[in-house]
């Protein structure tokens, strides 16, 4: 899951939620409001993952493919 592997990565960088999310260019509110499933992963944090986290790129892909899915099948 995605959202998990993010999770994992701030921590295993050892970054605050502001420093994580200055990492993915987005706001400090974005990231804590995904991170806690109060909004779910959205197009920025998708942009930012892209940019900055070169091994998570399929990990990206196949949340879209999901996503989608979930979209014509729900």
């Amino acid at each position: 899951m995605l959202l998990q592997k993010l999770i994992d990565r701030q921590v295993d960088l050892a970054l605050t939620d502001k420093e994580f999310a200055t990492c993915l260019h987005i706001g400090r509110s974005t990231w804590t409001l995904t991170k806690n499933r109060g909004t779910p992963i959205g197009l920025r944090v998708l942009i930012g993952v892209v940019a900055e986290f070169r091994d998570l790129h399929t990990d990206c892909l196949n949340f879209l493919r999901e996503r989608g899915h979930s979209h014509t099948n729900g």
